[in-house]
C-alpha cells in the first residue's frame, strides 16, 4: 500500500510530495520521484501515471512492492480527498 502527503502551491499544483507505505525504494530514487512531482497537477491522473511509469522504468531504479504506476497516481489522488 502506498500513501502520499501533498503540499499544494497557491495555484493548486504540487509544491511538495512525500510517498510512504508498505513498499521499498532506494532513498535517492524515491527523492527523485518526489522531486519530479513538484509542479505537477494533482488532478491530472494520466500525467501522474505517466510520470510514475517513467520513474518505475528508469535503469537502476529500485522499487519493491510497487509495479503499477496507477498505484502511485491513486495514492496521490486519495491524499487530496
Amino acid at each position: 500500500r502506498i500513501c502520499a502527503a501533498l503540499w499544494l502551491a497557491p495555484d493548486g499544483r504540487i509544491a511538495r510530495a512525500r510517498l510512504l507505505g508498505d513498499w521499498i525504494a532506494a532513498s535517492d530514487d524515491l527523492e527523485a520521484l518526489e522531486s519530479a512531482l513538484v509542479g505537477a497537477d494533482p488532478t491530472d491522473v494520466a500525467a501522474l501515471e505517466a510520470l510514475a511509469a517513467r520513474w518505475l522504468t528508469l535503469p537502476g531504479a529500485i522499487a519493491i512492492g510497487v509495479t503499477d504506476p496507477r498505484q502511485i497516481a491513486q495514492a496521490l489522488r486519495v491524499s487530496r480527498e
